[in-house]
């Protein structure tokens, strides 16, 4: 032990436990900066994860699969231009 340092086990129980451990505390962190997000705005209002303003939730297309807010998280003009960008260079 050098400075301090707690030794260190090899145990694969407790590797595969810290692993989990920590990718449960990504998505909390995750749900977290979500919920926080929401508290901030004001109702019905949500922020562009492109151009980072903040748009009614009819700017935003409907998708069930964001659990938090049911709406994608770009706005419909980002959508569009990151859909035209894709075919100019699908094209090519």
């Amino acid at each position: 032990m050098r400075n301090g340092s707690l030794p260190v086990r090899n145990d694969p129980a407790l590797v595969s436990e810290c692993i989990e451990l920590s990718s449960r505390i990504r998505v909390l962190e995750k749900q977290v900066r979500l919920l926080n997000a929401q508290l901030s705005g004001a109702a019905g209002y949500l922020r562009c994860s492109i151009c980072h303003t903040t748009k009614h939730e009819s700017e935003f297309w409907r998708d069930r699969s964001y659990r938090m807010t049911g709406h994608r998280t770009s706005c419909k003009a980002c959508e569009r231009a990151k859909g035209r960008q894709w075919s100019v260079r699908s094209s090519v």
